[in-house]
């Protein structure tokens, strides 16, 4: 979580402020084909079995909003998110994954690696 939040904070400082879209690549918001192509190279390259799993850059979204949900207020997460309700907030809200990101304490150095190039 820290790594992640020093490479945003890297990236933050190195664009205008802005509204709307966030990720930019070549001053162009980042094509979901694009996302899409990395997401299976960073999984792949972490080991995660995709067998009999639906796994989306989307489903991100779950695990950061129940993490940030304990570090920062409501409306911080809402507007880091994009989310205009509380009910969509909690919504994306699964704390019952805090016990299961535990049990993959050990395996942190592989998730670490997830958006390196091969």
């Amino acid at each position: 979580m820290e790594k992640m939040m020093k490479i945003l904070d890297m990236f933050l400082a190195s664009v205008p402020p802005r509204e709307g879209l966030l990720f930019l690549h070549r001053g162009t918001p980042i094509r979901k084909k694009t996302l899409g192509r990395r997401w299976k190279a960073g999984l792949s390259q972490t080991g995660i079995n995709l067998e009999g799993r639906r796994m989306t850059p989307h489903a991100m979204r779950y695990t950061f909003n129940t993490r940030m949900r304990m570090l920062v207020s409501e409306k911080t997460l809402q507007a880091v998110i994009g989310h205009k309700s509380e009910n969509m907030t909690s919504h994306y809200d699964r704390p019952h994954m805090i016990e299961r990101l535990m049990q993959l304490k050990d395996q942190r150095s592989a998730f670490g690696k997830f958006w390196d190039r091969t």
